[in-house]
């Protein structure tokens, strides 16, 4: 009963004509059209009785290796003097690479993680190998048997992105130190409030009132108000220069306490900083970080919640939190647009001359696409999941020629003789979702 009840449900989607749909709610029609993409994604046709799937394609791979992450002992030792246990396992292989100075030791542990689960181990029960082309094996005849060119054509058909020459147009190239010169730490911050005031409409007034209470003389309050409405929003206090017995932890910003009508008290918010001179220039991912705690200063400004708890809410226990990380982001992705990199940036502080468009668009592009080596290699991992997978025959390329021919688009040094960090490299390969999504990650920070 629950399977005809099923057919005629999916009956009743395929069956809805467009000029109904135009009459329904907007939520409505989009989970018409979710239903319709996921039928279409497992194959299935209008008419249930289309619909012959076979046994022999209901082919699991058995036998996967699934490497348990294990959690070494933690040691009662000096962190200077050791002693030390390292391991491929994520909790010490990333933190030795990023801190140690051993070169002998980071390489040999870099050529144990790149060999993992490969022709290079001992036993060969362990080599993923014969499993990877299996996999591939699998999803390609799944792919075309519900009508797809191949694996990647499958994935993204119903995905936003929506086939892979878009995804291949996506994946397929700025001096940053120079960049410096263009951004003295003190004049981008008051440019910063230049441009927030352009687009909130609120307006940073400085007050020179001696009466107010200042913890040093360098510190700077502002009277902040909503131009659009002439409400006063509060008053924000600015801290941003070093000195003596000052603790330096970057940029921080937070509510001192909020608008209080009974007791007469207005808003309090506050930046600290830790400037050591008016032209100390900031380097891009510096003023990334200005910008997401500007961000934060202005949240807390701008909220209307009486209570501190909802104003400031915590990471992990509050469902306001991305809520608060909004502005945050918003002012973070400033220096992903040409116009206001422009207006944020000074004339350069060796030669004088001006930030043009074309510089400031170039600089936007290398910023949004490959600034962190992350992102590098997030691109290399994206472009091999799609090139393996948009084969429409598995058979045209094994998989770690086609890894060897990658890397060497993306990487200046030769591979070494034991790379083969496919064999290990699960999130590509299981489960069968994730084929051709490592893309993702990058998708949404352009987004």
């Amino acid at each position: 009963m629950k399977i005809r009840e099923k057919e005629c449900c999916s009956l009743d989607y395929f069956s809805i004509p467009e000029s109904e749909l135009a009459k329904i709610d907007p939520w409505q029609r989009r989970l018409v059209e979710l239903l319709k993409l996921e039928w279409d994604m497992i194959g299935l046709q209008p008419d249930p009785r289309n619909n012959n799937f076979h046994a022999k394609e209901q082919n699991w791979t058995k036998g996967l290796l699934h490497e348990a992450r294990t959690h070494g002992k933690r040691y009662l030792n000096d962190p200077e003097k050791g002693p030390w246990k390292a391991s491929t396992d994520d909790s010490s292989f990333f933190d030795l690479l990023k801190y140690s100075n051993a070169r002998e030791q980071k390489k040999e542990l870099w050529d144990s993680w790149i060999a993992r689960s490969s022709f290079a181990s001992n036993d060969h029960l362990f080599n993923n190998s014969l499993t990877i082309e299996e996999l591939r094996s699998i999803y390609e005849r799944l792919s075309q048997h519900i009508g797809f060119r191949s694996t990647a054509h499958h994935q993204l058909s119903t995905k936003m992105i929506g086939n892979p020459e878009t995804l291949r147009d996506f994946i397929a190239g700025v001096d940053t130190l120079d960049l410096m010169n263009h951004f003295p730490v003190w004049p981008t911050f008051e440019k910063i409030l230049t441009v927030i005031q352009f687009v909130l409409g609120i307006e940073f007034k400085e007050i020179s009132d001696d009466s107010l209470e200042r913890c040093h003389p360098s510190v700077r309050i502002y009277e902040v108000t909503d131009k659009t409405t002439n409400e006063y929003l509060g008053r924000f206090y600015l801290d941003a220069f070093a000195r003596d017995g000052k603790v330096d932890k970057g940029w921080i910003a937070n509510i001192w306490r909020l608008k209080d009508e009974n007791k007469g008290l207005d808003k309090l918010v506050w930046l600290v900083g830790n400037i050591k001179e008016e032209d100390e220039m900031l380097h891009y991912e510096e003023l990334e970080d200005l910008l997401e705690n500007v961000g934060m200063l202005v949240h807390a400004l701008l909220t209307r919640s009486p209570y501190m708890h909802l104003s400031r809410p915590h990471a992990m226990y509050s469902q306001e939190w991305d809520a608060r990380d909004f502005l945050k982001i918003f002012f973070k992705f400033f220096i992903s647009k040409p116009e206001l990199i422009l207006s944020m940036s000074s004339p350069h502080l060796k030669n004088g001359h001006l930030l043009t468009l074309q510089k400031a668009q170039d600089i936007s592009l290398a910023l949004a696409r490959g600034k962190f080596w992350d992102t590098w290699r997030t691109l290399f991992w994206a472009d091999y999941d799609l090139s393996l997978f948009e084969l429409e025959k598995f058979q045209d390329k094994y998989y770690l020629d086609l890894y060897k021919e990658i890397y060497a688009e993306y990487f200046p040094f030769p591979i070494e003789h034991n790379n083969f960090h496919p064999c290990s490299f699960i999130p590509i390969f299981v489960p069968h979702s994730n084929a051709c999504m490592y893309y993702r990650k990058l998708w949404c920070e352009v987004c």
